[in-house]
Order: structure tokens, then C-alpha cells, then sequence
């Protein structure tokens, strides 16, 4: 007896498993494939917003100056790029060479002329001061020797120096992008990094 439930609850369970749903529907059409979008043209070589100047010599008279105690011999960039938003929060960079010679970063510090000097740059709104200063020394002309006893005469800044800046606007935050330290790269690898050309 306890067979024959056996063998009957296997034939109602292979009946069950070999019915099939009764069909309440036809199949929906398949869906429709969508375009590729198309791809965006490429960018412009070089960083965004990067400003950067051709290579060019200050067009005003060296005068001489003093800064916070130290004797400068001083020229200018007229720089209309260089905002207050960017003296905020910037990066500008500037390099000089003569000639063959350079580019050079600065500040630059050398004993040319005989007298150990730093060239370098101050930036204002709207101009780059470029000067120089003679190490201990303030003494501007050869004339006044006996006021300035073992003082060089402080060297110039000549017009045939040329200067050219490179100017990172700030706004990135660092949380989404880390810069490099631009100022503690050489001029080429600044150049190759940004995309400009030497």
C-alpha cells in the first residue's frame, strides 16, 4: 500500500512538472537599440586658462629703488593678465636669458660682474617688477665710494635681458586635482608639462 502512494505521488509530481503555463500573451517586440553617441572634438594643446608671454625685454629705464632696506636696481613687465584674483591665487612663474644663455628661473643667484647679486621679480597688479640686488651692498653709483667703504658698486640690470612669464590661473581645489610644484621645475619642464612652446 505504502508503495503504491509511493509510485502515485511520483506520477502526479512528473505529470505537474511536465505541463506547461497556459500562454495568457505574446512575446513584446524586443527594444531598440540606441546610437552611439558622437565623440567631442579634442581640446587645445596646453593647460585651459595657462597665460604665458613671448620672450621679451622690459622697455623702461633700470632705476634704482630701495625695497624694505635693500638696495634694488628695478625694471618693469606691463602684464595686463596679471589680476588680483591670480596674485590670490596663482602660480607665476618668470625666467630670463641673454642672448644664448638660459632661460634661467628666478629668482637667480650668480657672481657676475664680479659681485655675488640675485635677480628676481616682485608681482603687482597688472606689471612684474624684475630687479636686482648687489649683495651687502647699496651703494648705486662709483662716486660715493667713501659713504659705502667695501661696498661694490651694484650691478646693472641690463636692457638686453629678456623676460618671459608663465601664469596658472588658481580655482582648483585640491581635493580634486593636485598641481605640481611648477616653481621647482626647470623652464623645460614647465614648458613640456603645460603644453607651451619653448
Amino acid at each position: 500500500m505504502k508503495k503504491n502512494f509511493l509510485m502515485l505521488g511520483i506520477m502526479i509530481l512528473t505529470m505537474l512538472s511536465s505541463c506547461s503555463k497556459p500562454d495568457d500573451g505574446s512575446d513584446g517586440a524586443d527594444g531598440k537599440d540606441g546610437t552611439n553617441g558622437t565623440n567631442g572634438t579634442n581640446g587645445a594643446t596646453g593647460s585651459a586658462n595657462v597665460i604665458y608671454s613671448d620672450w621679451k625685454t622690459s622697455p623702461y629705464v633700470s632705476r634704482d629703488t630701495t625695497v624694505d632696506g635693500t638696495c634694488l636696481r628695478v625694471r618693469h613687465l606691463n602684464v595686463p593678465e596679471l589680476s588680483a584674483d591670480i596674485l590670490k591665487s596663482g602660480v607665476i612663474l618668470t625666467y630670463f636669458r641673454i642672448g644664448s644663455l638660459g632661460p634661467y628661473n628666478l629668482p637667480y643667484i650668480s657672481d657676475a660682474g664680479g659681485a655675488t647679486n640675485q635677480i628676481s621679480s616682485i608681482y603687482n597688479l597688472n606689471k612684474i617688477l624684475i630687479y636686482r640686488h648687489t649683495f651687502d651692498s647699496c651703494r648705486f653709483t662709483a662716486a660715493v665710494a667713501e659713504a659705502f667703504p667695501g661696498q661694490p658698486v651694484m650691478l646693472t640690470l641690463p636692457q638686453s635681458l629678456e623676460y618671459r612669464y608663465i601664469i596658472i590661473p588658481g580655482g582648483v581645489k585640491a581635493a580634486k586635482k593636485v598641481l605640481p610644484d611648477y616653481s621647482k621645475m626647470s623652464y623645460s619642464e614647465v614648458c613640456e608639462s603645460l603644453n607651451i612652446k619653448e
